[in-house]
């Protein structure tokens, strides 16, 4: 959906499987680029090369003071005048049996489609249905070995962007995260002349 908007897009990411799936699902894709970035930085790209800078559901896998860094880095590789939006949540609970309970009641709790049967099954008994369903999708024992999950502090991003010249247009609640923790999108730009 990017290419269609801007003349060229760059996607990154640390995992060259990634990078070879998106070439591979964009090939035909003229104006798209992909670059494995490795580094604690992107130094592969030099100041101002972005017009727009996206990152989601990203930052919250880097552990804190390595997401502070990105988050710095995306602000200095944003041209001036342009937007930087990237989203981070509040710092998560680590404990695995947090997350399970977490996951369970977010599936649990989840809206309850409007189907003839559900609208007049008990609420009590859509939730006992859930709970049974999702131990059997995911049981405590037999769970992957779940990604590593943490999150900045509001606090903390914004002293991050402060230090890093940028200004903040907006900032939205934003829980794609998907745990109780609460979390941001932020908007940004970065002060200088209007982007190119």
């Amino acid at each position: 959906m990017c290419a269609t908007r801007f003349d060229a897009v760059t996607g990154v990411d640390v995992a060259p499987s990634m990078i070879a799936g998106a070439r591979r699902l964009n090939a035909s894709v003229a104006n798209c680029t992909f670059r494995v970035n490795r580094a604690g930085r992107l130094r592969a790209f030099r100041d101002g090369t972005f017009d727009f800078v996206y990152s989601r559901l990203v930052l919250q896998h880097i552990p804190p003071t390595a997401a502070q860094t990105y988050v710095s880095e995306l602000v200095r590789v944003l041209a001036p005048g342009g937007v930087l939006m990237f989203q981070i949540p509040e710092p998560l609970e680590q404990d695995p049996d947090a997350l399970y309970r977490a996951e369970e009641r977010a599936f649990v709790e989840a809206r309850v489609a409007d189907t003839a049967i559900k609208r007049v099954a008990p609420r009590w008994r859509i939730r006992a249905y859930r709970r049974v369903r999702f131990r059997g999708l995911v049981p405590r024992r037999t769970r992957p070995h779940r990604m590593h999950m943490f999150g900045l502090t509001r606090d903390a991003v914004l002293g991050v962007l402060r230090r890093a010249h940028a200004d903040v247009l907006r900032i939205d609640e934003d829980r794609s995260h998907g745990v109780e923790s609460p979390g941001y999108l932020y908007w940004v730009t970065k002060r200088g002349a209007a982007a190119r």
